[in-house]
């Protein structure tokens, strides 16, 4: 082997596909976010066991609640006070 010789390898490889891909996504979730945050219906997620983990602020606004007073309750919680279509 000659010292003074040097190798170097270099690989390309196009990502262009997975860049647009990301950008894709992100704008769906910025607008997902958008039309949570805004609308006027409240939105309620709750985890796989029922517990909430987030709300919009149209569900704060009905509920009188904030999220962090929300956060972990079950809809089954009975402090909503839930009301039934048959009144009871």
């Amino acid at each position: 082997p000659d010292p003074k010789r040097r190798e170097v390898c270099v690989v390309f490889q196009d990502v262009s596909e997975n860049v647009e891909s990301q950008q894709a996504l992100l704008e769906s979730e910025e607008r997902h976010r958008n039309l949570f945050e805004t609308m006027v219906q409240g939105v309620v997620y709750q985890d796989k066991e029922g517990k909430i983990i987030e709300a919009n602020p149209a569900a704060e606004r009905i509920l009188g609640l904030t999220i962090s007073q929300m956060m972990g309750r079950e809809s089954t919680d009975p402090r909503w006070k839930a009301v039934h279509e048959d009144g009871s």
